[in-house]
């Protein structure tokens, strides 16, 4: 199937989406849960422009994700008080931008694995500091910039039906994780990290992530089913991982939302999460299988 006719493939598929969307909002809105729709429609944008920006080639992709990692970065500063200085913003946008520059000009994989190695011992030290120091903000930008130039080398080896499969898995994994976890609630996983985070969501998002790589198989035809299989259930994992991670920054920092940027559904690396934490991941499965 050549890109095209993905792409055709992949709007009808994705025409769903609002078709169910849009009805189980309103029964949430009915049962009380008001803050359905504003975090279903803010995907109704977000989808359309990754895609398009992956179909319309490199360059375009790299121009969206340096944007997205650039407000990232921002964000990033905010979250302490005393890192807001112009030496601060600098360092930290050069450190995130870093990453996928010079993953569009030159650099290879591995070495975006570099400052997920660098986490395990961090984030100990972390989650048991009171205080995280004025590093944190640089430090997280390393992890964002790394983590989004994966998604740059995924365009670049792969190509456009992959970045489909891939982001379409990560996002379809994190709505019905969402709407499990609101609509059923139950058991909390992670009370003190993510008070919203329940068994019901977890095994939502497990569902969706297998379901939805079956659904855009179409986009990775040489993958096999074990193979289709297991990306589904990588990229449903480690996209939740990233959520967590998310999570775990705001709630030590005693926020709901890294900034207002987007609306009424919080900021930018609140959508981006998941895909920083799967998108190294996803390169390294398929480094691994090829």
């Amino acid at each position: 199937m050549n890109t095209d006719a993905i792409l055709r493939h992949a709007v009808l598929t994705w025409l769903l989406f609002p078709a169910i969307a849009i009805p189980v909002s309103l029964v949430a809105h009915r049962l009380g849960h008001t803050d359905f729709f504003p975090r279903l429609l803010v995907w109704f944008v977000i989808i359309p422009i990754f895609l398009a920006a992956s179909y319309l080639g490199e360059l375009p992709f790299f121009v969206l994700l340096t944007g997205c990692c650039a407000a990232s970065a921002i964000e990033l500063v905010w979250l302490e008080a005393a890192s807001r200085t112009l030496a601060r913003y600098a360092a930290t946008l050069s450190i995130s931008l870093i990453w996928v520059i010079w993953v569009q000009i030159a650099i290879r994989f591995p070495w975006q694995v570099i400052p997920y190695v660098m986490t395990a011992s961090i984030w100990v030290y972390y989650l048991k500091s009171k205080h995280t120091g004025s590093w944190l903000p640089p430090y997280l930008a390393l992890i964002t910039g790394s983590g989004m130039s994966c998604w740059i080398l995924l365009q670049k080896d792969y190509g456009f039906g992959v970045v489909l499969f891939a982001f379409s898995v990560v996002v379809i994994t994190d709505i019905m994780a969402f709407v499990f976890g609101k609509m059923l609630g139950g058991l909390r996983l992670c009370p003190v990290i993510s008070p919203n985070k329940t068994l019901a969501g977890f095994i939502g998002g497990g569902l969706g992530a297998v379901l939805a790589a079956y659904i855009f198989w179409f986009a990775v035809p040489e993958l096999n089913f074990v193979s289709v299989t297991a990306a589904g259930i990588l990229l449903g994992a480690s996209g939740s991982c990233g959520d967590l991670a998310a999570s775990m920054v705001k709630r030590h920092h005693g926020i709901k939302d890294f900034s207002g940027m987007l609306g009424p559904v919080g900021g930018m690396l609140d959508r981006l999460d998941s895909l920083i934490g799967a998108g190294w991941i996803f390169l390294i499965f398929l480094k691994t299988i090829h």
